[in-house]
């Protein structure tokens, strides 16, 4: 039993949540002129990235059974009948140390939970739906993440600004989300989905990325017009990502030994924009 507890927390894929997504959170802050409490901001933080992330990812685990590498994981042990109740378990968890930080937050951590039930479970399923599954994952990950953030920074009002860095954000983990499924193309195909890269290839992986980062970018840059020395950064930073990004998977065929490449770029790329927005946030 230890071990499959020990599994089950791989599969909530806690380094993913922290090196890769942290950014959205933190990015809301930023449309604050100063975060209120900053206690409670990160306690929502770690309660965001660990419970409801966490749970998440195991929910969606659960329902893929993948044998081959997955986003966070190269070789994801066998999920438990147990594991599912497990998933559930933790986003409710999540929702409830929440659930006090006011309705907005909480209608937040709600339409996460519920996107991530369309996008994994049997029902809906929409991750075998091309492009439905990139929409779903932008708005589920990075563009609720976003407002999750501002709203615990103690922001209470939707702004334009906002608004864009939150698209902005939204489309560039969009334009990376489809990396890691090139090497689950076998599992996906063997269970009927039609993911994204099972339908446009490793080529669709390389277009998306090279045509909506940069918008994602720019996006970023807009939403901090009224600070032009925030938005020259954001320019300056998105560009240099571009650049090295593009300079790795531009040469990728989707070969297994390719695997810790392409997720060391999501690393990678996932811990410069956050230490890129904790800079920003400590600078500004």
């Amino acid at each position: 039993m230890l071990k499959q507890i020990g599994n089950f927390i791989l599969h909530l894929r806690l380094n993913y949540n922290f090196l890769i997504l942290s950014a959205p959170f933190l990015l809301g802050a930023l449309y604050m002129p100063k975060i209120v409490d900053v206690y409670n901001f990160l306690y929502l933080f770690v309660v965001a990235y660990i419970f409801l992330f966490g749970g998440v990812n195991a929910y969606n685990s659960y329902f893929d059974k993948d044998e081959g590498p997955i986003g966070g994981l190269e070789k994801p042990p066998k999920m438990n009948k147990w594991m599912l109740a497990a998933s559930w378990s933790f986003q409710i968890v999540g929702l409830a140390l929440s659930i006090w930080s006011g309705y907005i937050y909480t209608a937040l951590v709600i339409m996460t939970i519920f996107l991530s039930w369309l996008y994994s479970g049997m029902e809906f399923r929409f991750k075998g739906r091309p492009i439905l599954s990139l929409i779903t994952i932008g708005i589920g990950v990075p563009l609720c993440m976003t407002f999750m953030g501002y709203v615990a920074a103690g922001g209470n009002t939707i702004t334009t600004h906002l608004i864009l860095g939150a698209i902005g954000s939204a489309l560039i983990i969009m334009s990376m989300y489809p990396f890691s499924q090139v090497y689950q193309i076998a599992d996906d195909e063997k269970r009927g989905d039609t993911t994204f890269t099972v339908r446009y290839g490793v080529m669709g992986v390389k277009r998306i990325f090279y045509r909506i980062f940069p918008l994602g970018i720019i996006l970023l840059s807009l939403s901090f017009s009224s600070k032009p020395l925030l938005s020259i950064m954001m320019i300056a930073i998105g560009s240099t990502a571009y650049i090295a990004i593009w300079g790795i998977i531009k040469n990728i065929s989707g070969i297994r030994s390719e695997y810790k490449i392409i997720m060391n770029t999501k690393y990678y790329s996932g811990i410069a924009f956050t230490l890129a927005i904790i800079l920003l946030l400590m600078t500004r």
